[in-house]
């Protein structure tokens, strides 16, 4: 039997998915500068922050999977997962990851990103999974190639760099 989605657990990892009492975690782990070096905008606000939070619960309640707030060691550390999107006509599966710099290089976020690309193998499986970042986040892309994503120039677009599998 496959556990559901809302909440998984890897080797060293808690992963459920974000409620609306999950914010003050997603402000912390989105509006950190240290994270967003590679974004033209830097790092959001906390307003926007929130939003994204309130964003990242509602997917969970109109798709049925969404965004997980990442746990190690009883701290929440990251941000992982995938939700439904569109590329061009397409349907996809968006990967987002987002770790806290405190735990960067141990592996977290390609534990938590290949569970949720056997999350969206589970639920729809003919929608290709896809990390779209900025062409210079060499973190990023290194990650997506560890958990056996591709490299797609054919769908870059809007100053992204796309990898999909």
């Amino acid at each position: 039997v496959t556990a559901p989605a809302s909440e998984r657990r890897t080797a060293r990892l808690r992963l459920r998915r974000v409620t609306h009492g999950d914010v003050e975690s997603v402000v912390l782990l989105s509006t950190d500068p240290r994270t967003h070096r590679h974004s033209p905008t830097g790092a959001p606000t906390r307003a926007e922050a929130e939003s994204f939070a309130r964003r990242f619960a509602e997917d969970w309640d109109t798709f049925g999977l969404g965004y997980w707030i990442v746990e190690h060691e009883g701290r929440d550390v990251g941000l992982a997962g995938v939700k439904p999107a569109t590329l061009g006509e397409r349907p996809i599966w968006n990967m987002y990851y987002r770790f806290t710099p405190a735990v960067h290089g141990r592996g977290l976020a390609a534990e938590a990103t290949r569970e949720a690309i056997a999350v969206a193998r589970e639920h729809t499986p003919e929608w290709p999974v896809v990390v779209r970042t900025r062409p210079g986040n060499e973190d990023a892309s290194r990650l997506a190639l560890a958990i056996v994503l591709v490299r797609r120039p054919d769908l870059d677009a809007d100053g992204f760099i796309t990898f999909a599998g």
